[in-house]
């Protein structure tokens, strides 16, 4: 009977990842479905008002809601300001949700902590959960991104390339604590490979009708695409490949 005992995670979202209208959400919320039939899986969703997110998951996560308050998110942000934190990472620490995850985790123990992106690890007290390893999945490089962002988007450039130094840094720091990282490309994957402990790379996959297609089975002179198409790389990019 042991056997049928699946290994537990505990994933603690930033963000209510509804709508699916961005790629690490849409990235997250698969990779969260095809866990749940191997795992164990206890879900965090932050949400500020009623959300569809449910209807887009396994009904197999065990999910835990929490309704945002104003102050906690408040405190959180400056608090982690304070601590010379990325921007776009303290404006998703919330102190009232870090405590309501603690609560709710007090008397568990899990095999994984799992996050989509680093930017919910303030919502973590990593101290009081009980678990053996950490594994943060980055979907894209952080830092890589804003310095990339610092020397295309011209009017916020100050903005990105000191947000891009920050991150740096905040790499630095969650490198001695995440037992892994998770990237989709090889080619990011040889930014981090010298700063953490073990980066893997993970490609984008879908189960469609119980099953995953393997690259040898797939439609010939056809493909998809998952990502973002408010980001103008995107466009250019999708633009390229019709033509």
């Amino acid at each position: 009977w042991l056997k049928l005992i699946k290994p537990k995670i505990l994933t603690v979202l930033n963000e209510d990842f509804y709508p699916i209208n961005k790629g690490y959400r849409k990235v997250g919320i698969d990779r969260l479905n095809l866990l749940s039939n191997y795992y164990d899986l206890d879900l965090f969703v932050p949400q500020k008002k009623r959300s569809e997110l449910i209807s887009s998951i396994n009904e197999k996560i065990n999910v835990f809601k929490y309704n945002k308050k104003i102050f906690g998110s408040m405190v959180g942000f400056l608090s982690s300001i304070l601590k010379i934190n990325p921007i776009s990472v303290s404006i998703y620490t919330d102190l009232s949700y870090r405590k309501f995850v603690e609560k709710k985790t007090l008397n568990t123990k899990y095999d994984y902590v799992y996050l989509i992106t680093p930017r919910g690890i303030g919502n973590l007290n990593l101290k009081k959960i009980s678990y053996k390893k950490l594994i943060i999945d980055f979907v894209d490089p952080q830092s890589a991104t804003f310095n990339y962002r610092s020397k295309k988007i011209h009017y916020l450039s100050i903005l990105y390339y000191f947000e891009y130094k920050l991150f740096l840094k905040f790499e630095n720091k969650i490198s001695r604590i995440a037992d892994s990282i998770l990237l989709i490309s090889q080619k990011d994957k040889q930014i981090y490979k010298k700063k953490f402990k073990k980066v893997y790379c993970v490609p984008h996959i879908k189960k469609i009708n119980n099953s995953i297609v393997k690259y040898k089975n797939r439609n010939k002179n056809s493909f998809c695409f998952s990502g973002n198409l408010s980001y103008e790389e995107n466009i250019i990019s999708i633009t390229f490949i019709i033509k």
